[in-house]
């Protein structure tokens, strides 16, 4: 799949448009629960905190700054209105701070850098706990790792 082209010159006579119009749409993936994402967002915290605290920073990285924070951004996708402007099927990342500018601040406090991965983690533990019901156990356990690792 791809999306729609734009012939800009084609010789005379020659029909480009089964190259202009994708034989298959892209498809939409199944919408998740947001009991599923938040659950998918402090499992990566737990496990990247764990990795993190155990020096494999660059592992822990990955899981807070790159995995929890993209289910973080899906989460908001599903919960918020977004601005009107399109998202784009083939990156997810692609416009998102026009179509949620209010939520495009957050992101220097979620992406802080490679050895910053504890307060990443509770910056986003933080956004969370203000706006969803989250598991008390898997919070705790998220808190004394971050401030463990610190």
């Amino acid at each position: 799949p791809y999306a729609e082209g734009r012939i800009v010159w084609q010789s005379p006579g020659k029909n480009l448009d089964y190259v202009r119009y994708p034989v298959r749409s892209a498809e939409k993936s199944a919408i998740p629960s947001h009991d599923w994402v938040i659950g998918e967002i402090l499992s990566a915290l737990y496990v990247g905190l764990s990795r993190h605290c155990r020096g494999e920073l660059l592992a822990g990285y990955r899981l807070v700054q790159q995995d929890a924070v993209r289910r973080l951004l899906e989460w908001i996708s599903l919960t918020e209105p977004a601005s009107g402007i399109a998202p784009d099927l083939f990156a997810w990342e692609r416009r998102y701070e026009a179509r949620f500018p209010d939520y495009a601040p957050y992101l220097a406090q979620w992406l802080p850098g490679y050895t910053e991965t504890p307060q990443s983690a509770l910056a986003i533990l933080t956004f969370l706990r203000e706006r969803a019901a989250l598991n008390p156990a898997m919070q705790a356990a998220i808190e004394r790792l971050a401030s463990s690792g610190a």
